[in-house]
């Protein structure tokens, strides 16, 4: 009985994978008892896979930080942008050695790569057409990092590229909630369909939502599909502002402001009074002939 102990404890020592040693390529994990180790399908041996190298301990570890010096650099070559710089293999400049020691990544945007794992400096970034680029659904930073790109308006952001994804005219600002992504100069908020829209930029231009046309001067409204100045204003000579009707007799700064509330009257000096040929009969301003003729019947 004790003997048949033995030889099974024999047999499961002998079933333990060692680097060098004879394996079978078509037996699942027939090398797994080596971390990082394969099983040879030429030399039919456990050896250490690509980018690792066999230990004195018998086990593989990364190429990146072993020595280079005996092969003059060789050992390096399996990990691109790696070279042999003094007594061992190291990434070059920009690129950072992965955990793994097996790939040198790189911190740069667009940066030249052979493959995906040198690109993982970056976080959601792939290597296509040998450039590390962001995955669907993130953009860079312009820095070292791909970001998610924003999903709505006035979501958290930390550059303009996030928002650009969402809305052609949106961009990262600072607000007292932190960045958030909001419509750029000159566009506003359409909060139906959660897009940014071209902004109003004076009275009597065309509008679809009561945002276009405040977004130039708080006291205009949306109505009937073009911007109108709220009751008691009216707008500007250049029509870029409402401002506040003035009676007559009170102090004004342009005409419209006078002829808004009386007809027939102007802001002249500063004041709304009649125009020329026009006489105020205590309610409004009418004409000096008609004003005459209704005295005389009077």
């Amino acid at each position: 009985m004790l003997s048949k102990v033995i030889l099974v404890s024999l047999l499961a020592c002998a079933a333990q994978a060692v680097l060098n040693e004879p394996c079978d390529p078509n037996t699942a994990g027939a090398c797994g008892d080596v971390l990082n180790s394969i099983c040879d399908p030429t030399s039919l041996t456990c050896v250490c896979d690509d980018r690792y190298l066999a230990t004195s301990t018998g086990g593989c570890d990364g190429v990146i930080g072993r020595s280079c010096s005996i092969d003059f650099g060789a050992t390096c070559n399996k990990v691109p942008y790696a070279l042999c710089l003094g007594p061992t293999c190291e990434c070059t400049n920009e690129y950072l050695t992965s955990d793994s020691k097996t790939a040198c990544l790189t911190t740069v945007y667009n940066t030249h790569c052979l493959e995906d794992a040198q690109c993982a400096g970056l976080g959601e970034s792939i290597c296509v057409n040998e450039r590390c680029v962001c995955k669907d659904g993130f953009v860079s930073n312009g820095k070292a990092e791909c970001l998610p790109v924003a999903t709505d308006l006035n979501v958290p952001c930390d550059t303009d590229a996030q928002c650009l994804a969402y809305d052609p005219h949106a961009e990262c600002i600072l607000t007292i909630l932190g960045n958030r992504c909001r419509c750029r100069g000159g566009w506003v908020h359409n909060l139906f369909n959660n897009a940014c829209i071209d902004s109003a930029h004076k009275v009597g231009d065309s509008c679809g939502v009561q945002e276009q046309c405040t977004n130039f001067d708080e006291n205009a409204q949306c109505a009937q599909g073009q911007c109108v100045c709220n009751d008691g204003f009216v707008g500007s000579l250049d029509g870029v502002n409402c401002i506040a009707q003035s009676a007559f007799g009170a102090s004004c700064q342009q005409s419209p402001q006078c002829s808004s509330a009386t007809s027939n009257s102007a802001c002249i000096d500063g004041v709304c009074q009649c125009e020329a040929g026009f006489t105020y009969d205590g309610t409004a301003c009418v004409a000096a002939k008609q004003f005459i003729m209704h005295n005389k019947r009077n």
